[in-house]
């Protein structure tokens, strides 16, 4: 079996639709559909079944999927690994990072690393938890700082940095910044600003559903900084992680509060692939992660 085989085959289960696979590819569906037929042949095992315009995979083909999908990342790992060391580039390090620490912890731990270890690169890319979870498990990145409820993955080593609480962001003159109780029903009747997906739009949605409640969304942001703006403006409360807002707060602009029957395991956490060899300049990465972490405390 071929690289194109597999990634013909991650397609179909991605896409279901072979001709958008040629179109992606730049190659005809015969072709599409005699590389399926191929892979198909050699496994010796019946792999999927069409049923109209649905695909449906067998135990065997969910399976190859897997194994599909882990054989495309090492060829795609090796190529990048192989073209570093044609360039000169083995300093280069990957790193991934949800919104909160990418923001909030990593800008000084970057800075130190770049002055320390002047003949390496930092490639750093910036998305949801879940996204950079992934991201990771798929070999796309070396390692990864994220700010999440704790990670139960057999492929994954995790390891937390510091507490990330999330909490709810009001302005300082607000009416429920006055009550010396919170209670879940207070909050529903108030706009809320909230990022639209990621780790703690997830939380969010737990915490309503075990307290019977339904925010009133009047806005999503995707970026946190503007979130906290619009909440000093006073166009609603949102709920964030309150390292996000410590800035606002000490400005004497936003204030906030722990949210009602909220369980607040979420932290900032490290993680990489178990069986990814960490590098001396990784380490030192990871080294000075957990610096910052100590003096942002003091």
């Amino acid at each position: 079996m071929t690289k194109q085989q597999l990634v013909i085959f991650i397609r179909l289960a991605e896409t279901g639709s072979v001709s958008q696979i040629a179109r992606e590819m730049g190659i005809s569906q015969p072709t599409v559909t005699f590389h399926l037929k191929k892979l198909t042949d050699e496994t010796g095992v019946k792999l999927y079944e069409r049923r109209g315009e649905q695909i449906d995979f067998t135990t065997a083909g969910k399976m190859m999927l897997r194994y599909a999908k882990n054989i495309t990342s090492l060829y795609d790992e090796a190529d990048r690994v192989m073209r570093e060391f044609r360039e000169d580039k083995r300093g280069e390090i990957l790193v991934g990072a949800s919104h909160v620490p990418a923001n909030y912890l990593l800008p000084p731990v970057f800075q130190r690393f770049m002055e320390e270890n002047s003949t390496s690169k930092l490639s750093v890319s910036v998305k949801s938890a879940p996204e950079i979870i992934e991201d990771v498990r798929q070999k796309k990145l070396d390692l990864a700082v994220i700010s999440t409820t704790p990670v139960f993955d057999h492929d994954l080593f995790s390891r937390v940095v510091t507490g990330d609480p999330v909490e709810l962001v009001m302005p300082l003159d607000h009416d429920l910044a006055k009550k010396e109780h919170l209670f879940a029903e207070d909050l529903g009747q108030f706009p809320f600003i909230l990022q639209p997906k990621g780790a703690t739009r997830a939380e969010i949605i737990n915490w309503e559903a075990k307290n019977g409640l339904s925010l009133n969304v009047a806005m999503e942001l995707s970026n946190i900084d503007a979130v906290l703006k619009m909440v000093a403006l006073g166009s609603g409360l949102s709920i964030l992680s309150k390292r996000a807002a410590v800035q606002a707060v000490a400005d004497g602009i936003l204030t906030t509060r722990p949210l009602p029957h909220f369980d607040n395991t979420r932290s900032i956490t490290i993680i990489y692939r178990k069986d990814r060899t960490i590098s001396e300049r990784m380490q030192t990465l990871i080294t000075l992660i957990f610096q910052e972490k100590i003096s942002s405390a003091n």
